[in-house]
């Protein structure tokens, strides 16, 4: 699935796919403003798409390896249950993260950058782009 629907100024920038030993498998699309790709301020945006049998629940979001999500909120995406977050990052920026599950595959989406940032004063102010971009996704025929 791909967005038809992408905040102004960014651009595709690159996607891949990755099989796991356990039968998973992910895909990703990245996009990206103009520049430099190894600057962290660059507004961006991640979407991934894993085939698993790992449910997303609001347990499986706050236990994350390596993350600390930050006001999980749960929010309805594509008549899917699904959960908004965000969290602390030095180098990039603040991230907004939107996770939900369809059928087999889990969808996250996420906005790094010199986004306007989440915090504790305005945790959820890109909730409304992050299921804009989720509504958009579209199957495209290979």
């Amino acid at each position: 699935m791909v967005p038809t629907d992408i905040p102004e100024n960014l651009s595709f920038y690159k996607a891949w796919s990755t099989d796991y030993t356990n039968g998973d498998q992910n895909i990703r699309i990245l996009y990206s403003e103009p520049g430099n790709a190894l600057d962290a301020n660059l507004k961006s945006l991640d979407i991934q798409m894993t085939m698993t049998d790992e449910l997303v629940t609001r347990d499986s979001i706050v236990h994350q390896y390596k993350l600390t999500p930050l006001d999980v909120q749960e929010v309805q995406v594509r008549g899917q249950t699904g959960f908004t977050y965000w969290t602390q990052s030095g180098a990039a920026g603040n991230s907004a993260c939107l996770l939900w599950r369809e059928g087999n595959v889990n969808f996250s989406i996420s906005l790094f950058g010199n986004w306007p940032p989440p915090g504790e004063s305005n945790p959820h102010g890109l909730d409304n782009v992050l299921i804009m971009i989720a509504n958009s996704l579209q199957i495209v025929e290979q």
